[in-house]
């Protein structure tokens, strides 16, 4: 396939990406399966194949052993003895973690190599131990970019949004509490099929009367709960709460 243009993404992280795509190739014959953590975790090895930057050879290896989460649960035992267990990016850890233990769950006697494309330094110190290697380190100011870019770069896949990542707009003016937006989000998630939501606004899109710009998507890795509220104090007041309006 003839690709004239690599999206933006791409071209910005090539050299992480490769030393990545290094990476998966090292560990790729040794492992039974790789799980890639839905949903931008298969994604992005697509976007990989699809723009041409996998040896053929390789590509057709991940395209055979890639399952997601939801598979684990169902593969025969005595062909699981080491999984490779990729994303996108791990911001915190929690999720990452929980694919972890639910691989040692079904499987107990399992090697599980962790090897996401991208770790934030905001990740927990619980989850780094599961880490065993990696090709980008994110500050937490390049989280924003990151994420927009990358969201960007995957939506030229064509994919139906509901699979991919749904960046759904509307406007809140009645928004004055966390516990407000919490539970606007945990409706809004709900109602498009969605257990987790996440905000953001831009700095200079709320109108005159203060409304308040939401997407409900991977966008941005802002996850709004009271306890991240309280457990983040500083860095949450000049990453979101400024951006709202309240």
């Amino acid at each position: 396939m003839l690709i004239t243009q690599k999206p933006f993404f791409l071209q910005q992280y090539r050299s992480y990406l490769q030393n990545w795509i290094n990476k998966i190739r090292e560990y790729i014959f040794s492992v039974d399966y790789i799980v890639a953590v839905s949903r931008k975790g298969p994604r992005l090895l697509e976007l990989l194949a699809y723009y041409n930057m996998l040896e053929d050879d390789l590509a057709e290896l991940i395209r055979k052993k890639t399952v997601s989460e939801f598979a684990i649960s169902r593969l025969e035992k005595a062909g699981c003895k080491k999984f490779l267990l990729v994303d996108d990016c791990v911001l915190y850890g929690s999720t990452f973690l929980r694919i972890s233990d639910f691989i040692k769950l079904c499987h107990p006697h399992a090697e599980i190599i962790g090897v996401p494309f991208a770790v934030s330094l905001a990740s927990s110190y619980e989850v780094r131990p599961h880490i065993n290697a990696y090709g980008l380190l994110l500050r937490e100011r390049e989280l924003e970019h990151y994420i927009t870019y990358l969201t960007k770069a995957l939506q030229t896949l064509n994919k139906p949004l509901l699979v991919t990542l749904p960046i759904i707009e509307t406007k809140l003016s009645w928004v004055d509490s966390w516990e407000q937006v919490e539970v606007y989000g945990k409706e809004f998630a709900a109602s498009i099929g969605s257990d987790f939501f996440t905000l953001k606004s831009y700095i200079g899109t709320s109108n005159s009367d203060g409304d308040i710009d939401v997407f409900n998507s991977g966008f941005v890795p802002i996850d709004v709960n009271k306890s991240y509220a309280q457990n983040t104090g500083n860095t949450l007041s000049q990453n979101a709460i400024s951006r709202f309006k309240f």
